[in-house]
């Protein structure tokens, strides 16, 4: 009880010195008063301008980054290195663009592991997202391989997220391209062209010139 009497006590006299402190700080002239508080807050100001510009920068380079002309999607029931974009990029790029250097793709690798049953929820998620990009209805070009083809595609009607017409397995010469594995199978798949929505959309128009001329120069090498 002493102790919890003496503890109120120190916290009314901080109280109090608190209070005279303020009164001290009023009476300040401003330019005082300012020097006052940039010493005491000046830490707090920094860091806050700090996340901000921080913030800032981040938002400003996703705003300005450009976007690619198109977006290639590789699935494979296997781990890929960074390395296999090279090739892949500069496949797609020479048929799509014809050498046109101020555009070009963007390529992302996806594995989705049905080989190993204890990754289990990083399968199901990989699969998620194969599904989810497909139902998106954007004009992108996707590569899969035998396994993921058969599990989660195969058995989708076409007319309902793929072009039939515009897909087909890869063969040796192709592959051998986009630096795949020669003894695997992959097949080269892309959305519906037109849907009722944005068959009018010039940039779902541009971007089925370039899948298009993709599909003939890989569908020509094969």
């Amino acid at each position: 009880m002493l102790y919890l009497i003496k503890s109120l006590k120190v916290v009314k006299k901080m109280d109090k010195d608190r209070q005279k402190a303020k009164e001290r700080v009023k009476a300040l002239p401003l330019k005082e008063k300012i020097k006052h508080y940039w010493g005491y807050y000046k830490f707090y100001v920094i860091g806050v301008l700090l996340v901000a510009i921080a913030v800032g920068t981040t938002v400003y380079q996703k705003i300005t980054e450009p976007k690619p002309d198109l977006e290639v999607l590789v699935f494979a029931d296997e781990t890929m290195a960074e390395e296999m974009k090279a090739p892949i990029k500069e496949t797609i790029e020479k048929f799509a663009f014809e050498k046109n250097e101020e555009l070009f793709a963007e390529v992302i690798l996806t594995e989705i592991p049905f080989h190993d049953a204890s990754r289990y929820e990083e399968l199901q998620g990989s699969c998620a997202k194969l599904m989810a990009e497909l139902s998106l209805g954007q004009r992108k070009i996707y590569i899969l391989d035998q396994t993921v083809f058969d599990y989660v595609v195969k058995d989708v009607p076409a007319t309902e997220i793929w072009d039939e017409n515009y897909s087909f397995a890869l063969g040796e010469n192709a592959k051998k391209a986009l630096g795949l594995k020669e003894d695997k199978t992959y097949y080269y798949l892309t959305q519906i062209l037109y849907g009722e929505k944005d068959k009018d959309k010039e940039d779902n128009a541009i971007k089925f010139e370039y899948m298009a001329k993709v599909y003939e120069g890989l569908h020509d090498i094969r």
